[in-house]
């Protein structure tokens, strides 16, 4: 089998359906650092079991997607996969972690960017699924399942944004 890291495949990574795969592979690259982080953070204490099993599934999902690829003989492009990473940790300064600004809004930002990457994330699923007839080496049922992984993961953020904003926006205190 041909290696996903070199050499010519049979979806080139500069083809649609790798360049889309690709790109997913970036994202998923910076929600696993965003939610191992967030799991670690003493911010998001209150939802450390909650962000650290989610961690967990990001980085199942996100080996689940390389293995798809390389089941498809899709190229992984190093410069999307760094580009995942490095825009994870521009993410950290824009949000004034690196620059020592406090934000007291950023329990908030960051857990409705954990979710934006989840509904990112169903649909990569919902495409392939939808491609798979096309495609002999994608499984159409385990797709939906993880489509459905992603739903659940979504629901569970909903959740944790409902109650992060409870706890960054008291309503505020009658004299």
């Amino acid at each position: 089998m041909p290696s996903t890291l070199h050499g010519p495949t049979a979806e080139s990574a500069s083809r649609p359906l790798g360049l889309y795969l690709n790109n997913h592979l970036g994202g998923a690259t910076a929600g696993v650092e965003l939610a191992q982080r967030l799991s670690e953070s003493p911010t998001h204490r209150a939802r450390a079991d909650e962000l650290t099993a989610l961690a967990q599934e990001f980085t199942e999902d996100r080996v689940t997607l390389l293995r798809i690829m390389r089941e498809m003989e899709i190229q992984v492009s190093r410069s999307r996969l760094a580009g995942g990473w490095l825009t994870a940790k521009l993410a950290q300064v824009a949000r004034g972690r690196l620059l020592g600004r406090r934000d007291d809004s950023r329990p908030v930002l960051e857990i409705e960017a954990l979710r934006m990457g989840v509904l990112g994330k169903e649909s990569l699923w919902r495409t392939l699924e939808a491609v798979a007839p096309e495609h002999t080496t994608l499984d159409a049922h385990r797709l939906r399942e993880l489509a459905a992984r992603a739903a659940q993961q979504e629901r569970l953020l909903d959740e944790l944004r409902d109650r992060t904003v409870r706890e960054t926006f008291p309503p505020p205190s009658n004299p």
